[in-house]
This record gives C-alpha cells, sequence and structure tokens, in this order.
C-alpha cells in the first residue's frame, strides 16, 4: 500500500507543501522581520529640518518605486489609500509586518565620505479582514517621521580647530491607523482611516568654542490625528485612484536643559508646551494589468504635500513614481520602480573662503532621485518580499559669494523585508 502524503499542492510547482512546512516558513520569516528597534541613523535632513518622511510602507511597494495608491493589495494600504482594503486576498484576514535596513553615506565634493553608518527600521504591521456587503477593516502601526541623525561640524583658522559643532538626534513619530472600506459597486470604492499620531523626539547639542564646552538637550513629546479619506475606481484591467489627508494639529511639551558651567555659568532648564501642523497632502494613481503570460503591471502615481500651508519658509513638495510588476510563473515576481522628489526645505551653507578672507553663503537646493527593484514569492498561506532602494539626495548648492560650486550628495540604500500570512 501506498503511503498518501497529506499536504496541499502550489498551482504551477511541482511538489507538495506539507502543513507544517508553511508554519515553519511563516515564522522563520516572522522571527527574522521581528521589530528591531532604530539602533542608529544618520541624515543631514533630520538635523536640518523636521526629519526624514517614511515613504514605501511594503517591500512591493518599494520594489515598484513606493507606488501604492492604484496596486496595493494587502494590509499595508491603510497607510496610503484604504479604499485599496477590499483588494486584499483572504478569505477571513491578512496580516503584514516588514522590516528595513539603512545605509547612509554623506559625500562632499570631491567625493570623500563624511559618515557611512547603517540601521534597522521597524517599518510597519498591519492587519486586514473582510466583512459582509463588501465591506473590510483594517489597522495598522508605523512610523510617519524618522529624527535619527548624527551631525558633526569642525572649523579651523588656516589648520588650527576654533569651533566644533555636534548634534545628533533620535526618535520617530508614530501612526496609528484603524480604517474601513466599502466596495459600493463592482467598479467603485471608497475608504476612510483615522490616524492617531503620537512619539518622542531628542536632540542634543556639543559645541566647543576654543576650550570652552556647551551643552543642550532637548526632549519632546508628541500627540495629535488626523484623516485619510481614498477611493478606487476600476474599469477592465485598469485602475485610478486617489486619496487626501488632512492636515494633522500636532501638540508638544518641550523640556531643555543647557548647561554653561563649561563658560562659568549654570545649568538651566525649561519647559514649553504649544502645537505644531503637519501638511495636508493627496494624490492620485493609476494603474494597468495587461494580458498575457506574464500579466505585466504598470503604475504611475504623484503626491502633493502643502509644507507651505503650515510653516512659512517652506516649499510644497511634489513627486513622480513609477513601477513595474511582472511573472515569471504563477508565484514568482519581479519589481522594478524610480521616483522623484524634491525637499520641503532650502538652506545656507557657510564655507571659509581663505584668499578673501570672509565667510562665503551658499544656498542650498535638495532633489532626490531613487531607483528600485524587488521579487516576491507566494506560497498557500504566506508571501514573502523583498525590495531594495537606491538613491542620491543631490544638494545643489550656488555660490552666492565669490567661492564655486560645492556639491553635497547622501547617497541612500534601504533593503526591506515584508512577510504576509492569509487566512
Amino acid at each position: 500500500m501506498v503511503k498518501k502524503e497529506s499536504g496541499c499542492r502550489v498551482k504551477g510547482v511541482g511538489c507538495r507543501i506539507k502543513p507544517f512546512s508553511i508554519a515553519r516558513i511563516f515564522f522563520t520569516i516572522a522571527y527574522t522581520l521581528y521589530p528591531i528597534p532604530c539602533l542608529f541613523g544618520y541624515t543631514s535632513l533630520g538635523y536640518n529640518y523636521s526629519g526624514d518622511i517614511i515613504y514605501g510602507y511594503s517591500a512591493r511597494s518599494v520594489g515598484m518605486g513606493c507606488s501604492s495608491i492604484a496596486i496595493a493589495d494587502d494590509s499595508s494600504a491603510i497607510f496610503t489609500n484604504p479604499a485599496c482594503l477590499t483588494n486584499i486576498v483572504a478569505k477571513y484576514f491578512q496580516l503584514s509586518v516588514s522590516n528595513a535596513a539603512v545605509l547612509f553615506s554623506d559625500r562632499w565634493a570631491p567625493g570623500s565620505i563624511k559618515n557611512n553608518p547603517s540601521y534597522y527600521q521597524f517599518n510597519e504591521v498591519s492587519i486586514a479582514a473582510k466583512l459582509p456587503l463588501g465591506f473590510a477593516v483594517g489597522y495598522g502601526f508605523s512610523p510617519l517621521l524618522n529624527y535619527s541623525f548624527d551631525y558633526a561640524d569642525n572649523f579651523y583658522d588656516r589648520t588650527e580647530l576654533i569651533y566644533q559643532e555636534r548634534t545628533d538626534g533620535a526618535g520617530n513619530l508614530w501612526s496609528h491607523q484603524l480604517g474601513l472600506a466599502w466596495q459600493a459597486t463592482d467598479r467603485f470604492t471608497v475608504g476612510f482611516a483615522y490616524t492617531i499620531l503620537n512619539g518622542e523626539r531628542e536632540r542634543k547639542y556639543y559645541d566647543k568654542f576654543f576650550i570652552y564646552p556647551y551643552t543642550k538637550k532637548e526632549n519632546q513629546t508628541l500627540d495629535g490625528d488626523s484623516q485619510i479619506y481614498g477611493f478606487l475606481y476600476r474599469y477592465n484591467q485598469m485602475k485610478f485612484g486617489g486619496y487626501y489627508k488632512s492636515k494633522a494639529p500636532v501638540d508638544y511639551k518641550l523640556t531643555t536643559t543647557e548647561d554653561y558651567t563649561g563658560y562659568g555659568g549654570e545649568i538651566y532648564s525649561d519647559t514649553a508646551s504649544g502645537t505644531d501642523n503637519l501638511p495636508e497632502s493627496f494624490g492620485l494613481g493609476f494603474s494597468c494589468r495587461f494580458k498575457g503570460k506574464m500579466s505585466p503591471l504598470f503604475t504611475i502615481e504623484t503626491n502633493h504635500t502643502n509644507w507651505h500651508g503650515v510653516w512659512s519658509g517652506y516649499s510644497n513638495t511634489n513627486d513622480i513614481r513609477l513601477g513595474f510588476e511582472h511573472f515569471l510563473n504563477e508565484w514568482f515576481a519581479l519589481r522594478y520602480g524610480f521616483y522623484t522628489y524634491n525637499f520641503y526645505y532650502k538652506w545656507d551653507r557657510y564655507e571659509r573662503n581663505w584668499y578673501y578672507g570672509t565667510w562665503d553663503i551658499q544656498e542650498i537646493d535638495p532633489r532626490f532621485y531613487f531607483f528600485t527593484f524587488g521579487s516576491g514569492v507566494k506560497f498557500p498561506l504566506v508571501e514573502a518580499d523583498i525590495g531594495y532602494e537606491f538613491g542620491k539626495r543631490a544638494y545643489s548648492t550656488k555660490a552666492t559669494t565669490s567661492s564655486s560650486e560645492v556639491r553635497t550628495d547622501e547617497i541612500f540604500q534601504r533593503i526591506m523585508l515584508t512577510a504576509r500570512y492569509r487566512w
């Protein structure tokens, strides 16, 4: 008698996968992606202004140029377009966990590396479930802004160090999102998500002028909320999607401690509170799934953020994102993408001009360019995706006085892993 082996057969794959093997694959991936706190981060942008905005909440999105408005098909849709929650492939619910490894390099002309650290960042955990009558619900937890950085600068008089400045930062602004979507017709879906914001931001300043040290510490707690409204329209193989994210009032409490003992002074501490606003934003996306053996998918989207409407001196940002996906067979996909956008602030940098004996001012206007790649595999109950992102934050500087143009580039790399379980 031939013993019949239990298990389920994956379509298009000439093997059997036991339920125990599926569980082992899932828990292995889940353990690998277990949320790791941010160990260390560096970015000049975090130092200069409000921190780094998190783009791409899943490895599939990252692999396709961080696109998601019209193509999201998992629970991470709650972060970008809650209307896409009805796209999840599951009978009851779907769970997603994502982690990322990040590497920065700050390069100054003519190419020397100033800093080259790396860190791990927990990216998202989300869950979504389908309900009767075309409804779907979801919950997600993810960082919205990253405040981690390490910045140092030295000023010399010829060869003598006359001033040293260093600033360290840490923290995240986290979002908790609860969403609801409703497929009103076969073609049209609407969605809504309520966002609770909270987090903590820390800054430490170390200044040294000649032999006199000065330190300052800031600790800021943040709390706020906002809403996201989304829609999705399907027509044959095409999808049109869009979202609107409201302006978010954020209450803060700031505790500042300054140490002047190096100058013969005292230690001062002060506490202040108030309300800031995070900007409103909206975006539109289009995608088309072509027929054929590889089922190629193309998507394009754009996002606009109204920074100028909340803080004077800030610039509105606009981006363009392109993504492409195709399947080599029924269970393995390849993905490619590109996106670019401008930074929300311009600033000045001072350079010592030894010939004229002056400080030259240079205007810095950052523009970012990113290329992405990724792949994904599907099993009966488990999916795993990987996305890789490589980009350059080009600081195009223009000298306003006598010095020549100086260029600074931040090289950014990110590898994201996503594991999903559906039941």
